[in-house]
């Protein structure tokens, strides 16, 4: 992609566009999911205009127990992006979309869907029967005014923030490097 303009004003001290107003909740939610420890940005190309990010293409390695994965993500107010985050395993390739009621996604290597049944009754915690972004969303809005209630720390608390923030901070410090 061509970088256009250098950072400068307001939005050259804090960085700004698709990446801090978009970005950051998938980012959040990856960092919960995986468990990371450590965020190690790679690479990103992108389209910007007046420190403004408008399509961002970035790389990381996430670390966490010992091990390191990679996640390639996208982010664009210019191109028609499917919404949403691919896990890719050994023998499958699994799909979380984005959209409100929007079920997961299981294919096999070759792209086929998989039919998988999975038993949630089962699940210890309330919130592990989410099965659309909907139900998640529901859950974590209850945790969180359960927290306020109980005024204790919640997923939205700065302290678990701390790693998303870094992030985000990385991917700016690498985009204003870009040349």
């Amino acid at each position: 992609m061509r970088r256009l303009g250098r950072c400068g004003g307001v939005a050259g001290l804090s960085g700004g566009g698709v990446i801090i107003e978009s970005a950051i909740h998938i980012l959040d939610q990856l960092l919960l999911i995986t468990g990371a420890e450590s965020v190690q940005v790679t690479s990103v190309e992108g389209l910007r205009k007046n420190g403004i990010d408008y399509d961002t293409v970035f790389e990381t390695w996430l670390s966490f127990q010992g091990s390191k994965t990679v996640v390639t993500s996208a982010v664009s107010s210019l191109r028609n992006l499917q919404n949403g985050v691919y896990f890719k395993f050994e023998h499958a390739l699994v799909y979380c979309g984005m959209s409100a009621n929007e079920q997961i996604k299981i294919y096999d290597n070759s792209g086929q869907p998989m039919q998988i049944t999975v038993d949630l009754a089962d699940s210890v915690e309330e919130g592990m029967n989410a099965s659309s972004p909907d139900a998640a969303f529901y859950y974590f809005w209850k945790d969180f005014i359960d927290a306020i209630e109980k005024k204790i720390n919640n997923k939205t608390s700065a302290v678990n923030s701390l790693l998303t923030t870094e992030w985000i901070e990385k991917i700016y410090t690498t985009t204003n490097h870009l040349g």
